[in-house]
């Protein structure tokens, strides 16, 4: 349960700063609020609304914590798919004005202030401190869980194993997910 926490924590970018420990201890904090409030509602009754809205209210603040944070995945994920084929554009962009793969990453993630630019900087980050730019795509692909972007991953590494021209195809590629 903490892996997969951490794992979505992770994927909505870290919001608010929340480990895995804090998540649970908001989840455990927000059960026993549906319980006071349970309470308090019971007291005014004990017959069957009075103890369905008790029952709901319970599940709403034990469920909240929870939906907000698929919430937020959902919503950086879509960020992401959003940015990626205007990311590719400007790869191809870059790569065509003469810079390298590592440089155009490098240039999209002091430029852009998006999530798709944020995972660039780190893919960076990754490189510089000693991964092989494999490595650090294939972790970006991980930490992401967007689809469309482990496909342009795949398509990178590929391409590099085969020693093709990135610049023609990132803008094709670009023009296909759009």
């Amino acid at each position: 349960a903490i892996d997969n926490i951490r794992k979505q924590l992770q994927i909505a970018g870290s919001p608010t700063g929340l480990g895995p420990g804090e998540f649970f201890a908001l989840r455990w904090a927000f059960a026993g609020l549906g319980v006071i409030l349970a309470i308090v509602i019971l007291r005014q009754g004990m017959d069957l609304r009075t103890m369905t809205i008790a029952a709901l209210a319970f599940l709403v603040c034990f469920l909240a914590p929870s939906y907000w944070l698929s919430t937020k995945v959902r919503a950086r994920q879509n960020q992401m798919r959003k940015g990626l084929p205007d990311a590719l554009d400007m790869l191809s962009v870059c790569s065509s004005a003469g810079l390298g793969f590592d440089q155009s990453l490098l240039r999209i993630s002091e430029h852009w202030n998006t999530p798709i630019g944020v995972e660039f900087g780190k893919v960076i980050n990754e490189m510089e401190m000693g991964f092989s730019r494999r490595d650090a795509l294939r972790n970006l692909a991980e930490r992401a869980d967007v689809q469309e972007l482990s496909s342009f991953i795949a398509f990178v590494l590929q391409s590099e194993q085969l020693g093709m021209s990135l610049s023609e195809t990132l803008h094709s590629q670009a023009a296909q997910m759009r």
